[in-house]
């Protein structure tokens, strides 16, 4: 094997296949090997190698599960794992995939996170391949020292604690949430590592309303239409703040900043995004978000009992919300029971469980 990690990835749309290629070249570590025609491919099968393979669902001549079947035939292949890129995932198509040997579908659009976030859970996992010997791994710079690790740590509690003074009837909102994010992220199957950055990076989602006016924030009652837009601005200083850091967390908490009021049917701010073009930490956090405020006091008004909230969440899902985080959402319920048992923000109007 070369010293870098390979990606094979077979896509017969060449838009596609130039965004997974970009996505892929962005990590440390790692190239790719392209393939648009997936016969050709077959025909030189036993002299290909790569790590880590992509394969589009639909192909030219050939269905990507049944490529995957041949692919894995090749004694050298057999063990390497397949992703699989489809425009739907329902349980039949998951469940074909599954006994082809993929390792997991991804939806398109295709979610650069979630698409980075499957790689690394790949390589990291025990049938992945490991980074080459004294090669850094898939975080920008390899595994960061602890010196590091404690600044990043203590830059993060710090933007937390501005953040938090922004939100004086909450104060612990942005943790509850970030916790809510960390279950809901677990219980969609995704890496330990995704689910560490959400919890480190969800709790900065609000950090752009450090830019708008105290008058703003503490005004009674409803805005005006003028208002409303100034307020849905905090999503786009959040994201100026945080964008084009090094880090992985972050770049997933700028992410997170500008996306999580989105609406699943392309209603929310600040870009109308719809449906998966809308980031998964996005999506992810958009449910956590609401939850926590719907069962939190409000000037407004009072907390809403669990059951309501998650009532709503339920009603609301394929319009506001993604049904998938939703569904996840709901399966962590005793979880995110006990995350509200143990983080009050007071005795007063706290949220009943049921």
């Amino acid at each position: 094997m070369s010293a870098k990690l390979t990606v094979l990835i077979v896509d017969g749309n060449r838009t596609n296949l130039a965004l997974m290629d970009m996505l892929v070249r962005k990590l440390p570590n790692c190239t790719t090997l392209l393939q648009s025609d997936p016969a050709a491919l077959l025909a030189s099968i036993g002299r290909t190698d790569y790590d880590i393979a992509v394969f589009a669902r639909h192909l030219p001549q050939i269905d990507g599960i049944e490529l995957a079947r041949r692919v894995k035939l090749q004694p050298h292949l057999r063990d390497r794992p397949i992703l699989l890129a489809a425009d739907d995932g329902d349980s039949a198509l998951r469940a074909s995939a599954q006994q082809a040997g993929i390792a997991a579908v991804l939806l398109k659009p295709i979610d650069p996170v979630e698409f980075r976030t499957r790689i690394q859970a790949l390589t990291r996992g025990p049938t992945g391949p490991a980074s080459p010997a004294g090669e850094p791994g898939w975080d920008d710079a390899g595994a960061a020292a602890p010196e590091q690790q404690a600044r990043e740590a203590e830059y993060l509690a710090t933007l937390v604690r501005v953040a938090g003074y922004r939100d004086r009837e909450s104060p612990l909102h942005s943790q509850r949430m970030a916790r809510y994010c960390a279950i809901l992220a677990h219980n969609l199957g995704m890496s330990e590592q995704f689910c560490r950055d959400i919890r480190q990076a969800a709790p900065l989602h609000d950090i752009g309303k450090a830019g708008l006016s105290d008058a703003l924030l503490r005004k009674p009652g409803l805005l005006s239409p003028e208002e409303r837009r100034d307020m849905e601005e905090h999503t786009r200083i959040g994201h100026a703040m945080l964008k084009g850091a090094r880090s992985p967390v972050f770049r997933m908490a700028a992410d997170i900043a500008l996306t999580h009021h989105e609406r699943w049917d392309g209603s929310g701010y600040p870009q109308r995004l719809r449906g998966e073009a809308i980031p998964l930490v996005g999506r992810i956090a958009a449910v956590a978000d609401v939850f926590d405020a719907l069962t939190s006091v409000k000037a407004y008004k009072t907390a809403w009992s669990i059951a309501n909230a998650f009532s709503y969440l339920h009603d609301n899902a394929g319009e506001q919300f993604d049904p998938a985080c939703v569904a996840a959402f709901e399966s962590g319920r005793e979880e995110i029971t006990e995350v509200m048992r143990t983080m009050t923000d007071g005795d007063d109007g706290t949220a009943d469980a049921a």
